[in-house]
C-alpha cells in the first residue's frame, strides 16, 4: 500500500528537546552503529487531548529507561500534525518497546481516543552526519 499524499505545511515548532548541537560526520553507518527510527505523524482528537498528554507523559519516562533508548523528539506543525521521532540503538531495543505492556495498551488507546489518523514509519539509519562548533 503506498502511503498517500500528504498537504504539504512549511512551518514546524519543536514542542519538545533541545536545540540541535554538537552536529561530526561518518560515513556510512558500520554494523551496529545504525539507529532504529520511528517516525510517528498523528493528529489528535481534541476532546481527548488533556487525557493524552498526562499518558505520554508517563510513557515517554517509561520509554526513556527502556535498555537502548537514544531520544525521542516531538514537533507541532501550525495545522496542528504532529511529528514524532525516537530513536533506539537496535531492533531488539526497538521491539521490546514496540512489545511494552504499557505501551500496547496505550496504542490501543490511541487508536480509540487519541488519535484522528497516524502513520508510522520505522527506518534503519544508512548514514549519520553530526556538527559541533
Amino acid at each position: 500500500m503506498r502511503p498517500r499524499k500528504r498537504k504539504s505545511t512549511s512551518s514546524w515548532r519543536i514542542s519538545r528537546g533541545p536545540k540541535l548541537q554538537n552536529v561530526s560526520c561518518s560515513l556510512p553507518c558500520k554494523d551496529g552503529d545504525a539507529l532504529i527510527v520511528t517516525v510517528f505523524r498523528a493528529r489528535l482528537r481534541p476532546e481527548n487531548a488533556d487525557a493524552y498528554f498526562k499518558l505520554a507523559g508517563e510513557l515517554g519516562k517509561e520509554a526513556e529507561v527502556m535498555p537502548g533508548y537514544v531520544s525521542r523528539k516531538v514537533y507541532v506543525a501550525e495545522d496542528g500534525e504532529r511529528l514524532t521521532v525516537v530513536e533506539f540503538e537496535s531492533w531488539e531495543t526497538h521491539r521490546a518497546w514496540a512489545e511494552h505492556p504499557k505501551h500496547r495498551a496505550a496504542q490501543k488507546l490511541g487508536r480509540e481516543q487519541f488519535y484522528s489518523e497516524y502513520s508510522i514509519q520505522v527506518c534503519e539509519s544508512q548514514r549519520s552526519h553530526e556538527f559541533s562548533t
